[in-house]
């Protein structure tokens, strides 16, 4: 039997079922630059999964507290005084790995969560 190649481009992520129901605390920002030219092209956002409420068919499984990298094209990098909640605009995750449990995950900027407002990013 043949092996097929390049079935990973068909598997669609649910952004919004995976994004939904997490709360991200954002920990600092660095310089996301390009893997050829070494060109600053945006920032990279380290961030921490504060609470996740997803529904993974097993009540025992949740990403809480793991790390997640979020990079923001065309965003500057600023310091972060002290950790804020933020929500992601427009987020994209692709998965990817040997083992399809590693996801890149990129975004239109974020807002800032201060009670119900928020500031943009």
């Amino acid at each position: 039997m043949a092996e097929l190649v390049k079935l990973s481009h068909f598997k669609k992520f649910d952004n919004k079922g995976f994004f939904g129901p997490k709360k991200l605390l954002l920990f600092s920002m660095d310089e996301w630059r390009d893997f050829d030219t070494k060109k600053v092209i945006g920032a990279k956002l380290n961030t921490v999964i504060w609470a996740d409420n997803s529904d993974y068919g097993d009540m025992r499984v949740s990403n809480k507290g793991r790390s997640m990298v979020v990079k923001v094209a065309g965003l500057k990098p600023q310091p972060v005084e002290s950790p804020e909640f933020i929500s992601l605009r427009n987020p994209r995750g692709t998965i990817y790995g040997e083992y399809q449990n590693q996801l890149s995950v990129k975004a239109d900027g974020f807002d800032v969560i201060q009670g119900n407002e928020g500031n943009a990013r």
